[in-house]
């Protein structure tokens, strides 16, 4: 987690409920950072001794309120919901610790108000954040469809969780909140999809899996299906995470969105 003090909370919490034989590690990642990832995965090799991991839900993610870059400087949701999860995968593979695995990744509907999803996406204006988390959460999925046909040995499932009442976007204030409450299903509500495709047997690999529809076949010219684009993102953040090349090309001027 990007918190150690909350993630030790965490982490405390799950050893009252489930006792002395629950055995939780925390390890610290600010996926706002390309520079902590190769020692969060240092430490996830040291907690699993030799071990590869079986399981991998990629699901951390931001929905900006403003126009942020990461310390690489690339945009912001990019950089989060899209980069460091591609990077975080790549070094646990280098590592050895993925040799075969179950992958689970994180969308949301969203993604179909956008076509496209580029590392160089700068925007101002109401409706920038949004535009840029919908970009982002296409992205997962094109990273998603290209990790199942590139890596073969690995499940790759994509998930809708819903639409979920957390904090992402940011605090909504008292009324806003309890919309959102109202309006949107609970965290672990939201939580059931993803635990589905975590967990159980016969899923379709590459399936995208929605809370309330199951697995979806996406219609033709749907955005998710562009594999040429998919490819062509990939390859991008192939160049992004390499050691030593990690600084965006040019420095994008916010555009004023709509």
């Amino acid at each position: 987690c990007r918190n150690p003090q909350r993630g030790r909370v965490a982490r405390d919490a799950l050893r009252r409920e489930f006792g002395p034989s629950c055995v939780v590690h925390l390890v610290e990642l600010e996926l706002s950072d390309l520079d902590t990832v190769a020692p969060a995965v240092e430490a996830i090799a040291r907690v699993t001794a030799g071990r590869a991991i079986d399981l991998l839900v990629e699901n951390g993610g931001v929905w900006p309120t403003a126009y942020a870059r990461s310390a690489q400087g690339h945009e912001i949701a990019f950089a989060v919901n899209v980069l460091s999860h591609f990077a975080l995968r790549r070094r646990l593979g280098e590592a050895g610790l993925l040799p075969r695995a179950r992958i689970v990744v994180l969308t949301g509907d969203i993604y179909v108000s956008e076509s496209t999803c580029t590392d160089d996406f700068a925007w101002r204006g109401a409706f920038g954040g949004m535009r840029a988390y919908s970009r982002s959460k296409l992205g997962n999925i094109w990273i998603a469809f290209e990790l199942a046909r590139r890596r073969s040995e690995l499940d790759v499932f994509v998930v809708h969780p819903g639409v979920v009442a957390t904090n992402l976007g940011g605090d909504a204030g008292s009324i806003g909140n309890a919309l959102k409450r109202r309006a949107m299903i609970s965290p672990e509500q939201g939580a059931q999809m993803p635990l589905v495709c975590a967990t159980q047997p016969g899923l379709r690999r590459g399936g995208y899996y929605h809370n309330a529809l199951g697995l979806v076949d996406l219609p033709a010219g749907d955005p998710a299906l562009d594999a040429q684009a998919a490819c062509r993102l990939w390859e991008r953040c192939e160049e992004l995470t390499a050691w030593g090349a990690r600084t965006p090309r040019g420095a994008p001027t916010p555009q004023r969105g709509f």
